[in-house]
């Protein structure tokens, strides 16, 4: 509600006294004004279809949409929504990919990419397998969510999807068909060139 920063809200009080020893009772109100600090809200993951890669008419790739990937969050904007890889696919297989100054950077483990990066068509996985034909592959990858920002109560810590103190792994899985007649890729798998993000450091002045 309220995209996940609540309003301020108050509330009355009246106060009565029988007029002690003046026989005259009175009374008085007041208005207690309440300002509610926003807790911020963890992810929750709408979409996990998986998808489904034919390399019939030799399509070798799929850009992941948001109906296939998507995390929405009340109170995070989308490029705030960050998926971090734990498992990369199948090198001997596929890679995936993101779309990064005008030219596709294949990830590798702890590499990062946002829900506006699917949104915007900007994170897609190519085959890259040599194939004659009439066969199947299933290839996957994993990751985290986290939302960029610090969750305060009951306990502070960052804002992503958890289970209890641990993050959830979750798994993205690909199935790869490849029609008789129809072929694979070349067989060589593009080098990885972004890898782990460095974490932030503290410096003490």
């Amino acid at each position: 509600r309220n995209s996940g920063f609540p309003p301020p809200d108050s509330f009355q009080v009246r106060v009565y006294d029988d007029g002690g020893g003046t026989g005259i009772p009175g009374s008085t109100t007041a208005t207690i004004d309440l300002l509610i600090i926003p807790n911020n809200d963890d992810p929750i993951l709408n979409h996990n279809t998986g998808m489904v890669l034919s390399t019939a008419g030799g399509t070798l790739s799929q850009v992941i949409t948001p109906a296939q990937l998507q995390v929405t969050d009340p109170d995070s904007a989308n490029t705030l929504l960050t998926y971090t890889l734990t498992e990369i696919p199948d090198a001997t297989l596929g890679t995936l990919q993101r779309f990064v100054g005008g030219s596709w950077q294949t990830l590798g483990v702890g590499a990062t990419f946002t829900q506006d990066d699917i949104n915007d068509g900007r994170v897609r996985y190519i085959f890259h397998r040599a194939s004659s034909g009439g066969e199947n592959f299933s290839d996957r990858f994993r990751f985290t969510v986290k939302d960029s920002e610090i969750r305060e109560y009951p306990t502070p810590r960052e804002g992503g999807i958890w289970d209890g103190s641990t993050l959830v792994v979750h798994t993205f899985n690909i199935t790869i068909t490849i029609p008789p007649g129809s072929s694979g890729g070349s067989g060589n798998a593009p080098p990885i060139t972004i890898a782990a993000n460095n974490p932030p450091t503290i410096e003490t002045i």
